[in-house]
């Protein structure tokens, strides 16, 4: 350290301690006192620099800690209150441990090749429990008793169940959560130097769930930073690997349950000046980081996020040799994708006990053609396969549904579209849907070919277009309850649409039900207020004359409501209808199902699979070759305040923003544009006055007519119905409506 220099004393003479001469007389003049002004000055100059520098010291302060909230407790982080000695032995440290009613673990040493010091972890215990505490830093000085120098110490936060169960939410494995923490047991090595993680284990009803948390030791800090929270339904540690061709390691974690395959992927990133060290960063497969080829690269990340990973990986790796800068960003991306696409590939190629789980393999890797033909191989494994699928919250419905955006007409897919329906719903349900998406004649047979292994005696599944005994009842009684208004639908309800709100408490006599009003721990209520019903046509919501006859109507869906937490976005919860409620003319259903991760958005929708085909700006095909919706657009916007001269260009340029979705316009092929706020940047800028604040669509026919367009109405395009006749679900301000197309 430099030394402190000491203030230099001055010593003057001073006139009043010199002795005058005898006979002489002293005369003491004063002389003119100085101004203090220019000291006054000098003070408060002094004072505004300070107070300038505090002031920017504290703005940075400020903006670091809203970039990274994270570095707060490190700043303020006080010296430790430990009362340890400088050095100590382990026995010594035993014996102290005791006496504070704690009990120590197996001491672990953390290497540092870079340091010429060794350190030793020492993991504390509750007394009469195996749940780690804290865990402290030790130094190493001499051998043969190794004396231990107290550096540092973090402490061993249980995770929340939320944390430790996140990827089994939304699985059958999920165990129900009753508002507990889970304890960290062990600490083990943390695979590379400076690293180590405490862990803890969960085993019930044949899962294995490891979770835990990272920890890193900064020697430069000589602090330990908690930098993630993990878990494993596959019992796997992180394990470390190069993810953005960088060179340097990062974080991969193994979500996987069941058969599907889930990696976590997290970049480590150093970090200079305040704050942690470390800044970690997880990989997304939502945004795209490439300029070229940006609408093939946003197609190869919508079959990803579907689950179809192998087919996201063929389509990405010709991107990598296409674009001339390839991002570590998009690096990461792609191979994030490979180690989703290697294990959904290695499983749909192993051998399996059971032919229902080899089938599932191969639709979870979008081998709809070999699982197909399996099928047919191994009839029997039809009843397992319905059970899995009708229980499956959408995750092979998804994987269909992404498979046809891309090859509209693939035989199997649209096969496996209509077994998925059947499972779930109806064979009627079935054969309207592959009616609906105009299947050739060579489909619908594969599908009836499929579905007769269900007419077997056991068999969930029902024979095709034949009403159950219970919607024969439902004739002449849903006539007499019209009431003599418009003509009300006479049969069962086949699908719905509403909106749905979370429910704290159930009282039972304000609900019809024909079943007991119980509820498991993981799960919460639900009310849906239906936007419209679907009964031989898209009607708006009615009850009937009783609530009896209005349950008997809506009986026959069971479990196949499905919840949205916003509009067209987030994963699916599957919902048990439960109970209906009649106000006059408005009916309410009451539904059951698991807790969301998040609160719901104001535009929460419950709806039936397979009666609705989503649309997502970001999840759809390149529009920019795509000859009607160039046409289309071109007419939309002909009568805007575009100069003709321009036209061309602006059209360009907002098609190079767009994705389309092909879709059924009854009978008739089209596409719908949707332009994401980039696009409606684009048409701004040249004078059409469209709000930002809702995704523009347009609906163009095979020969480029425009039959739908919001470019100057504020509202969104949802959805369109997937089984007819066509309607629009829209979103306003006003809220939600369907409206025929």
């Amino acid at each position: 350290m430099p030394r402190s220099r000491s203030p230099r004393k001055l010593f003057l003479p001073l006139p009043w301690r010199q002795k005058p001469a005898v006979g002489q007389v002293q005369l003491w003049v004063r002389s003119p006192r100085r101004s203090n002004r220019w000291l006054g000055l000098l003070t408060v100059a002094i004072g505004v620099w300070a107070g300038l520098g505090l002031l920017l010291f504290s703005l940075r302060l400020g903006v670091q800690m809203m970039i990274a909230p994270e570095i707060g407790p490190s700043l303020l982080r006080l010296p430790s209150a430990s009362t340890e000695p400088d050095l100590a032995t382990l026995e010594e440290l035993t014996v102290r441990a005791t006496k504070a009613k704690e009990r120590l673990g197996e001491p672990q040493l953390l290497v540092l090749p870079d340091s010429p010091f060794r350190y030793r972890l020492l993991p504390i215990y509750a007394p009469t429990a195996d749940s780690l505490t804290e865990v402290r830093l030790y130094q190493i000085h001499g051998s043969e008793p190794e004396q231990l120098q107290y550096v540092a110490q973090v402490g061993a936060v249980p995770l929340s169940e939320t944390e430790a169960f996140g990827p089994l939410l939304g699985t059958a494995q999920a165990p129900p959560l009753q508002r507990r923490s889970l304890p960290l047991s062990q600490v083990t090595s943390g695979g590379q130097p400076g690293w180590f993680v405490l862990e803890g284990r969960w085993q019930r009803g044949g899962v294995d769930l490891r979770y835990g948390r990272m920890v890193y030791f900064d020697s430069q800090s000589q602090t330990l930073e908690m930098v993630a929270t993990w878990s494993s339904p596959a019992a796997q540690r992180p394990q470390w690997t190069d993810l953005d061709g960088t060179g340097w390691l990062d974080l991969l974690v193994d979500e996987s349950a069941d058969l599907e395959p889930a990696f976590q992927g997290i970049q480590v990133f150093e970090q200079r000046g305040w704050g942690p060290s470390l800044r970690l960063q997880p990989v997304s497969l939502i945004s795209v980081p490439v300029d070229s080829h940006a609408g093939a690269y946003r197609q190869a990340l919508t079959l990803a996020q579907a689950g179809l990973w192998s087919d996201a990986l063929r389509q990405i790796d010709p991107l990598k040799a296409q674009i001339e800068f390839w991002p570590a960003a998009a690096e990461a991306q792609r191979r994030l994708i490979q180690h989703h696409a290697d294990r959904a590939s290695q499983q749909a190629e192993q051998t399996w006990a059971s032919p229902a789980q080899k089938i599932l393999a191969q639709l979870i890797d979008g081998r709809w053609q070999a699982a197909l033909t399996d099928l047919r191989t191994h009839p029997e494994a039809l009843d397992a396969l319905q059970r899995i699928l009708a229980e499956d919250e959408g995750r092979i419905w998804n994987r269909v549904s992404a498979s046809l955006r891309l090859r509209p007409s693939e035989q199997a897919a649209l096969v496996w579209g209509g077994i998925i329906l059947q499972a779930e719903k109806d064979t009627s349900t079935a054969l309207a849907w592959l009616d609906q998406r105009q299947a050739g004649s060579e489909a619908k047979q594969q599908l009836q070919q499929a579905l007769t292994l269900a007419q077997r005696p056991g068999s969930r599944g029902r024979s095709p277009l034949a009403l159950s005994p219970q919607s024969e009842s439902l004739t002449a009684e849903a006539i007499a309850d019209s009431n003599g208004s418009q003509p009300f639908p006479a049969g069962p309800v086949t699908a719905a649409v509403g909106t749905v709100k979370p429910l704290a408490q159930v009282d039972g006599d304000a609900w019809y039900s024909e079943q007991p009003l119980n509820l498991d721990p993981a799960q919460s209520w639900y009310t849906v207020d239906l936007i419209a019903q679907h009964q031989d046509g898209w009607f708006e919501p009615r009850p009937a004359q009783s609530a009896a006859a209005s349950w008997r109507q809506w009986a026959p869906m069971g479990q196949s409501l499905r919840l949205l937490p916003g509009s067209g976005a987030g994963a699916s919860i599957q919902l048990q209808l439960r109970g209906l409620r009649q106000q006059g003319t408005q009916l309410t259903l009451l539904a059951s199902g698991h807790k969301p991760a998040q609160p719901l958005a104001p535009t929460a929708l419950a709806y039936s699979p397979g009666s609705l085909a989503w649309l997502n700006p970001d999840m759809g095909l390149a529009a920019a070759a795509q000859p009607q919706l160039r046409q289309g657009l071109l007419a939309a916007l002909a009568k805007t305040s575009i100069q003709a001269g321009t036209m061309a260009e602006v059209v360009n340029q907002a098609l190079a923003q767009g994705t389309y979705y092909p879709v059924k316009l009854g009978d008739q092929p089209g596409q719908v544009l949707l332009l994401d706020r980039l696009g409606v940047d684009r048409l701004i800028a040249a004078g059409v006055e469209c709000d930002r604040l809702t995704p523009k669509a347009l609906i163009v026919t095979a020969d480029g007519r425009v039959i739908y367009n919001n470019l100057l109405t504020p509202e969104t395009l949802v959805a369109i119905t997937d089984i007819g006749p066509t309607q629009l679900l829209l979103w306003s301000q006003s809220g939600y409506q369907l409206r025929p197309l």
